[in-house]
């Protein structure tokens, strides 16, 4: 017995693998796949030289799905590789499944060796190892289909020896294989998908503006080749000709309204508001993106039925409402402070956070009057105080950690501010 390593073992006995003949494995009209299914075929054959495999152990073997297996024995079929025989009489009582036996194809007049010469690698027990003939002495064996009889050439030495045609047609690896192997699709099924593929939707001319629209607004996309692509189609024929809310007894009001360009676009503007802006309702958005273009027309099952009339007849709702600024000039000097020196993009949201601020600060340094020296409330004190702020943050935060909420938290009133006053001596103690 061979003493191996922690980090060392036998792969005979760690793995489940075949053996591909070189000349199968140069062949290039054949997947790997295919290669690797007539290589296990071999193997279940052994010397007998036909097999009877079930289609579920040879994709429990191979790690396929059934599918694939019966589109590889479809190739094999097609190029000549196998035959396959339909068990009938007594067969049946001896085995249900299919028989394949194997078929001389003209890429094994290229090899060393006919597929009847394939052996496989035997079991290896301990340190044996398998006396193999020097690949000098080997002999082409070549296969004459007219006259069905093999005979033998002599080396020749133009011919390519192995080593070096192994150098010239550089043989892929284990994980190369596996990666064709996942990709590749015989022909056969690919032909029966592209039957299966409906052909592309005709738009009509009227109808792509409303289409344009909603992509305009990055809504849920609408690929072609789809049933959804269809119905949206449909859909929107029928709400140009004003028919689509005809039979819903719920939009009864509006049975015979024909939806033209000007009132689409107002809608779906609102929809999107709804749809990507943080700051409207509702908070949970997800629903509102997956909304194809006739489920936004009308939803059976939604608790609005349908978001078109709704993002029509409503504005959209804002999460807060803007203050109104008592210190304009203050609140513009901040904005400017966080666009040009801290680069950020200012939303709604972050406007009002900023007038709130401008009031805090004001009402601050009012409520601290006696506290601060007097010269900062004399000479521009609205300006200086804006200085202190800005200065007192810079203090004790780097530039790209700083937000827009820094300017309105009661850590920057508290503490930040104070602690700035107390170091360059403008805060009295007593």
């Amino acid at each position: 017995m061979v003493d191996f390593e922690e980090d060392e073992f036998n792969p005979q006995n760690g793995f489940i693998y075949v053996q591909l003949p070189n000349v199968l494995l140069e062949y290039k009209d054949l997947s790997i796949g295919a290669k690797v299914l007539w290589a296990k075929l071999a193997q279940h054959a052994r010397g007998a030289g036909e097999c009877w495999p079930k289609q579920d152990t040879l994709a429990q073997e191979i790690s396929l799905a059934v599918p694939t297996i019966i589109a590889k024995m479809e190739e094999l079929e097609e190029k000549k590789f196998i035959r396959k025989y339909i068990p009938q009489g007594e067969d049946v009582i001896k085995h249900r499944t299919n028989r394949y036996r194997f078929l001389r194809h003209k890429c094994f007049s290229d090899g060393t060796a006919s597929p009847e010469d394939i052996s496989l690698v035997p079991d290896l027990k301990g340190s044996e190892v398998p006396n193999y003939k020097p690949c000098s002495s080997i002999k082409k064996v070549h296969y004459n289909e007219k006259e069905n009889t093999s005979y033998s050439l002599k080396e020749s030495s133009k011919e390519l020896s192995l080593a070096e045609r192994r150098l010239v047609t550089p043989i892929p690896t284990t994980r190369q294989k596996m990666h064709l192997l996942a990709k590749d699709v015989s022909p056969s099924l690919k032909k029966e998908e592209e039957k299966k593929k409906p052909p592309n939707t005709i738009v009509p001319s009227k109808i792509q503006p409303y289409l344009d629209i909603w992509h305009k607004y990055s809504l849920k996309n609408h690929c072609n080749n789809t049933v959804y692509f269809e119905k949206t189609v449909e859909v929107l024929k029928q709400a140009l000709t004003g028919t689509f809310f005809n039979g819903k007894k719920d939009l009864s009001e509006y049975r015979g309204e024909k939806i033209d360009l000007e009132v689409w676009e107002r809608s779906v503007s609102n929809f999107a508001l709804l749809a990507h802006n943080d700051d409207y309702f509702p908070n949970n958005k997800a629903p509102l993106q997956s909304l194809y273009i006739h489920t936004f027309l009308y939803n059976p099952y939604g608790s609005e039925r349908s978001m078109f009339i709704k993002c029509l007849t409503e504005e959209p709702k804002k999460k807060f409402q803007i203050r109104n600024d008592d210190h304009p000039e203050i609140t513009e000097a901040l904005k400017k402070i966080c666009i040009d020196e801290l680069k950020l993009p200012l939303t709604d949201r972050d406007g009002d956070l900023l007038v709130q601020a401008s009031q805090r600060l004001m009402q601050y340094f009012d409520c601290n009057k006696n506290k601060i020296v007097d010269y900062v409330h004399n000479a521009k004190p609205r300006y200086k105080r804006i200085e202190i702020l800005w200065e007192a943050l810079k203090s004790r935060n780097k530039l790209n950690r700083i937000t827009v909420y820094y300017f309105v938290s009661d850590i920057t009133y508290n503490q930040t501010i104070p602690m700035y006053l107390r170091q360059k001596g403008l805060w009295n103690e007593y």
